[in-house]
């Protein structure tokens, strides 16, 4: 899986968990490892879910909380290991006797407290991963299990099946792919950004960076402000974008398109049978070309062209970039601010 750098630079409240940070019960164990900043941490587990915590700056504390008449057993039949490997803490759980778990009502969080600078691998079936504050790179593998983070700085890769993805600030790398599994954001800020997906849906209220893809069979994509060069293509998913600055390619086959564009480069945009609604300020300067099953160009803007029922084809603003839409049969509309 490719890495793409990312920069954040403001600062948001951290993402609200859905559950609390460690569910209630009875430690079954409770060790403590030696750690350095930046050192490794490996963990592998099925179902169980992991909550990493911001300690001190010279050891790791790992803990496990079982919830259930029959925790104080199905632990001991967990397989429940950790060992340095290296400069890496290795934490792993291979479930024993599946018939016997199977008949016992236990669960399980993994709690770790470590420095916040650290490198972490995740591989999980169906465990949930909170992560509230990280120096570090993430790798993440898993089924359905959700991940939610609160800051991260560093590179984040996302592997998952229908699992979300939950966050208010990241930092460094990121790629994400996703089969119905959603992302949501509040601010990603920086280089890139990559999003992959079937049906899951992509959200984020502010998004800047040099290069965005993404690309959906039936998801929406949807992001409130939008700067750098975006390449988004989706089937059937529709694609809302709030301010958009920068180059900007579209490509649909049945989805719908709203834009605003506020200081765009180059515009292009394909769509089959779905509509294309554009806004933008009266100062916009383009080379237009539209062509589409119906179109409206608002008369505010100053156009010099041809505009037909079905198409549009000139200069508004005394020219500039690139501004071209074709729908198949999809209307589109270009209205003013």
């Amino acid at each position: 899986m490719s890495r793409l750098p990312l920069v954040l630079l403001l600062a948001l409240p951290a993402c609200t968990a859905s559950r609390p940070s460690a569910q209630s019960g009875d430690p079954v164990f409770d060790q403590t490892y030696p750690f350095a900043p930046g050192d490794g941490l490996s963990v592998t587990t099925s179902s169980t879910d992991l909550v990493l915590r911001t300690g001190t700056a010279s050891e790791a504390r790992v803990e496990v909380i079982g919830t259930g008449r029959d925790a104080a057993e199905a632990f001991a039949r967990l397989g429940f290991r950790v060992e340095r490997q290296g400069d890496r803490l290795v934490v792993e759980t291979e479930r024993q006797d599946g018939g016997w778990w199977r008949n016992r009502k236990a669960s399980f969080d993994i709690v770790i407290t470590a420095p916040e600078r650290l490198n972490l691998s995740v591989a999980t079936s169906s465990g949930d991963i909170e992560i509230p504050s990280l120096d570090g790179n993430v790798e993440v593998a898993t089924s359905s299990g959700d991940l939610e983070i609160g800051r991260l700085r560093g590179a984040l890769s996302v592997a998952t099946s229908s699992g979300d993805v939950e966050a208010d600030q990241i930092e460094g790398n990121v790629e994400v792919s996703t089969s119905s599994g959603d992302v949501e954001a509040a601010l990603i800020r920086g280089t890139a950004v990559s999003f992959s997906t079937s049906s899951g849906d992509f959200t984020v209220e502010r998004l800047d960076a040099d290069r965005f893809a993404a690309s959906s069979s039936s998801g929406d994509i949807e992001v409130d402000a939008l700067a750098g060069q975006a390449d988004i293509s989706t089937s059937s998913g529709d694609v809302s974008l709030g301010p958009v600055e920068g180059d900007l390619s579209v490509s649909t086959s049945s989805g719908d398109l709203r834009a605003t564009l506020a200081k765009p480069g180059t515009v292009d945009i394909n769509t089959g049978t779905g509509s294309v609604r554009l806004r933008a300020p009266l100062s916009l300067s383009a080379d237009l070309e539209i062509r589409g099953g119906s179109l409206r160009l608002d008369r505010s803007f100053p156009f010099e062209g041809e505009v037909r029922d079905e198409s549009a084809y000139g200069r508004l603003g005394g020219g500039g970039a690139r501004l071209h839409v074709r729908t198949g049969g999809g209307g589109i509309s270009l209205s003013a601010q």
